[in-house]
């Protein structure tokens, strides 16, 4: 994920992994998209669909242990 991308999802709200593991995919990255938007005033860098999926699916996984 990267320490940018941590950045961004506290920015968002999301302070745990736990909290990450509830959420849908595509409301986060819709949440990422309006804050990236704010904050940079471009879409063009924020993380896609794609990757914000496979965050929530390790997040799940770390959740199980």
């Amino acid at each position: 994920m990267g320490t940018k991308n941590c950045g961004l999802l506290l920015h968002a709200g999301v302070g745990s992994t736990e909290q990450l593991a509830q959420m849908t995919a595509e409301r986060l990255h819709r949440q990422l998209l309006r804050l990236h938007v704010a904050m940079l005033g471009r879409n063009s860098l924020c993380p896609t669909v794609a990757e914000v999926t496979q965050w929530i699916f390790q997040a799940r996984r770390l959740a199980r242990r």
